[in-house]
């Protein structure tokens, strides 16, 4: 999250320049091409590029992606668990088709109804926590202390 983030804000971190701008914009634009078939569009340095949307990324393994959206001034980090290939993509169409379209510069409209709800929802939520507990001896024991 933090690399989006310090990307997205053109290489710098609160007050301290950390990278230099012109290499913000020659790792996120375009360097490679990949072929039509393919649903990445091509590659910066180290990037996905998605020029569609406006956007572009870094991926790990099993799921974990960094999207940076800088038109929306937003960076998403998705933790979905998934191998990279078609079931990562189908968490990025996910992101384009409902999340995209949410960014906007005009408020939303009041709906106290459902922030009701949700105030409600926050209101009542319980962390959950181990139903156990060790016993000193028993602790030091466990981690083979």
């Amino acid at each position: 999250m933090r690399h989006g983030e310090l990307y997205l804000q053109r290489g710098v971190w609160g007050d301290a320049r950390i990278l230099p701008e012109a290499w913000v914009d020659e790792a996120t634009r375009l360097q490679a091409q990949t072929p039509p078939k393919d649903r990445i569009r091509g590659w910066g340095y180290n990037f996905t590029i998605h020029p569609e949307q406006e956007a572009f990324g870094s991926g790990g393994a099993f799921g974990q992606n960094c999207l940076i959206l800088p038109k929306a001034n937003c960076v998403i980090a998705i933790t979905a668990g998934v191998p990279m290939g078609d079931q990562m993509q189908a968490v990025k169409d996910l992101v384009w088709k409902h999340m995209l379209p949410a960014f906007s510069d005009s408020p939303l409209p009041d709906n106290n109804e459902d922030a009701a709800l949700l105030s409600e929802k926050l209101r009542n939520l319980t962390p959950r926590t181990p139903g156990w507990r060790f016993r000193s001896s028993q602790r030091v024991q466990a981690l083979g202390a």
